[in-house]
């Protein structure tokens, strides 16, 4: 006998709730088969072949208190989920499949409210082999050799260890923070030249043995599109010239996002022409973004009280 939906959700909260008790650090142990009822919700996507798909519904800061090192991840969705979900649904599920999942998809939504990330699954001991999730088994996007790529969209992997892994092996990384997983970045040359990589963070990784332009962080044919890399001591190669090469006649409103990407902070501890960009922490940033705020106020009132002067002073010699 399982539980129905109703009763997983209550054990779900249930669970939730004792474990802010457990000290950060230490990990309960719950049987394997109940915890992966929990984890994820198996979804019929095509009822004529009763074909079924896992998403991981239940997800949150909390997990990293639960050994969840003998889940078994296989033809889970780490895509269906997040913001290109739909799109991805389309794909697969059949009309009143895709109803179904939609009518799941409105209930998660709700659940979600303003957490950053639609799956946090960060600092949790996930075991995860991406060469079995769903979109690796019976997905749409392919290398050059026809093989199937995974793809991870709307989740938040920070902490996990994914030392053994290389960004390259993934179609889409979308949306996701991959900071502090030790993923590896070997090549820029290994890129399948479909590869987007959107969204995501890379803080605290070492990416001191890569070598990148700055035209390259910016655009839609970039290898990585509004990305994070602070701490990951990244090589940035600035020249004015790549940039009119690359975007031609709009180069400025580029170098424009450029000088955007850098003043966010996303690259601090990365070094332009190899000058280190000073790390900061969150509380830097938006202490010296209030300090600007500060001095850009007084400017202004300068500037007004300057030009107030000038006009009172030629008001009299009008009147006289």
């Amino acid at each position: 006998m399982k539980l129905n939906k109703e009763g997983r959700d209550e054990l779900r909260t249930k669970i939730a709730l004792e474990l802010q008790d457990v000290p950060s650090g230490q990990r309960i142990h719950l049987d394997k088969g109940l915890l992966e009822e929990l984890l994820f919700e198996t979804i019929v996507y095509n009822k004529e072949t009763r074909e079924t798909l896992k998403i991981p519904f239940w997800s949150g800061e909390f997990l990293s208190k639960i050994d969840l090192s003998e889940v078994s991840f296989d033809n889970v969705s780490w895509s269906l989920l997040s913001r290109m979900g739909h799109g991805v649904a389309r794909e697969f599920f059949g009309y009143e499949e895709l109803i179904d999942f939609e009518m799941l998809l409105n209930e998660f939504e709700k659940k979600k409210g303003k957490e950053q990330y639609y799956v946090n699954y960060s600092n949790t001991n996930a075991s995860i082999d991406f060469s079995r999730s769903f979109e690796a088994l019976y997905g749409v996007y392919y290398d050059i050799y026809g093989v199937r790529l995974p793809l991870i969209s709307g989740v938040n992997f920070y902490g996990v260890d994914f030392s053994n892994l290389d960004i390259s092996m993934f179609s889409i990384v979308d949306d996701s923070n991959l900071g502090n997983t030790g993923i590896r970045v070997t090549s820029l040359d290994k890129f399948n030249p479909e590869m987007v990589i959107e969204n995501v963070s890379f803080e605290n990784l070492d990416l001191s043995s890569i070598t990148i332009n700055a035209s390259h962080l910016i655009g839609r044919k970039a290898p990585f599109i509004s990305c994070v890399f602070i701490n990951s001591k990244l090589n940035i190669i600035y020249d004015c010239e790549d940039f009119k090469l690359e975007f031609g006649e709009k180069y400025r409103d580029y170098i424009s996002l450029w000088t955007d990407l850098v003043k966010s902070g996303s690259l601090n501890g990365c070094y332009i022409n190899g000058k280190l960009i000073e790390l900061k922490s969150k509380e830097e940033i938006e202490k010296s973004r209030q300090m600007k705020l500060i001095e850009y106020e007084k400017y202004k009132q300068d500037i007004f009280l300057a030009v107030s002067q000038v006009i009172d002073k030629q008001k009299k010699y009008v009147k006289k």
